[in-house]
C-alpha cells in the first residue's frame, strides 16, 4: 500500500503540472508568435506521447516505459534549466533585451519534450501499475488514496512554482525538478514490477509486501466473520419466527 501511495504522489513531483498550469508565465519573455507556438507544441506533444505509449505498451511493457520515460523526462527538465540559464539574447529596435529565435526554439522544443516523455510513461501508466499490483480486496481504498496523494502532489507543485521561480530563478527550479525526476526514476527501478504477459494474480503477488499480505489476510478474516455473523442472525430470526428450512 505504501508503494502505491508513493507511486501516486511521485508522478506529480517532476514539475509537469507547473509546465501546464504556468506555461504563459514560463513563456512570458517570448513574443506573441513564439508563445502561441509554444502552447500549441506542448499540447500536441502531450497527445502524441500518449498515442505512442498506447501503441508501444504491449510490446515494451509498463516498466520499461515508466523508467525509460522518466529518464528522458529528467534529461529534458535539466536541459530546459540550462536553456533558460544560458539563453542567448539581443537588443531589439525598441531597446529591449529579448531572446534570439534560436533560444526560443530550444526552449519550446524542451518544453514539448517534457510533456512528450511524461506522457510516454509516468503519465498514463502510474494508475495502471497501482491497480495491477494492488490486491483486489484492497484495490478500491488504495487507488482512491493514491489518487488523493497524486492531487496533493499536483497542488503542491502548482502552489510553489511561481514563488520558487521568483526566489531561486526559474532555471534552478527546473534543476530541482530534474533532481526529483532522477530520484523518482531510481524508485521506479526498484518498485515497479513488469506485468506484460502476466495475470493480475501474478502481478499482485509480485507487488505484495509482508504488510500488504497481513492486511489482506485481516480483511479476508473480517469478511468471513461478517459473513458468518449474518448466517447466525438469519438462523436466530428463523427460530424466533418458527420458520426456516426444514
Amino acid at each position: 500500500m505504501i508503494v502505491a501511495l508513493l507511486l501516486g504522489v511521485t508522478q506529480q513531483l517532476t514539475g509537469t503540472e507547473a509546465v501546464l498550469y504556468y506555461l504563459p508565465q514560463v513563456l512570458s519573455h517570448l513574443s506573441e508568435y513564439w508563445a502561441f507556438i509554444g502552447n500549441l507544441g506542448v499540447g500536441t506533444a502531450k497527445l502524441t506521447g500518449e498515442l505512442v505509449a498506447a501503441a508501444l505498451v504491449e510490446f515494451t511493457g509498463r516498466r520499461v516505459l515508466m523508467i525509460g520515460g522518466n529518464i528522458l523526462l529528467c534529461a529534458s527538465i535539466v536541459g530546459l534549466g540550462l536553456a533558460f540559464q544560458f539563453q542567448e539574447t539581443y537588443t531589439n529596435s525598441t531597446g529591449s533585451v529579448v531572446p534570439t529565435d534560436e533560444s526560443n526554439i530550444i526552449q519550446i522544443a524542451l518544453l514539448c519534450s517534457i510533456m512528450f516523455t511524461f506522457s510516454l510513461g509516468p503519465g498514463p501508466f502510474t494508475l495502471v501499475v497501482i491497480n495491477e499490483m494492488t490486491p483486489l480486496l484492497m484495490r478500491g481504498r488504495v487507488v482512491a488514496t493514491a489518487v488523493l496523494m497524486n492531487r496533493l502532489g499536483s497542488g503542491t507543485i502548482a502552489l510553489t512554482f511561481l514563488s520558487l521561480s521568483d526566489t531561486i530563478e526559474v532555471w534552478n527550479t527546473f534543476y530541482l525538478y530534474g533532481a526529483l525526476a532522477f530520484a523518482i526514476t531510481v524508485f521506479y527501478y526498484f518498485v515497479v514490477p513488469e506485468s506484460t504477459g502476466m495475470t493480475l494474480e501474478d502481478v499482485e503477488s509480485a507487488g505484495k509486501s509482508a504488510a500488504d499480505i497481513e492486511e489482506e489476510e485481516g480483511l479476508q478474516q473480517r469478511l468471513l466473520d461478517r459473513h458468518g455473523n449474518m448466517h447466525i442472525q438469519e438462523g436466530l430470526a428463523w427460530v424466533a419466527e418458527g420458520t426456516g428450512p426444514i
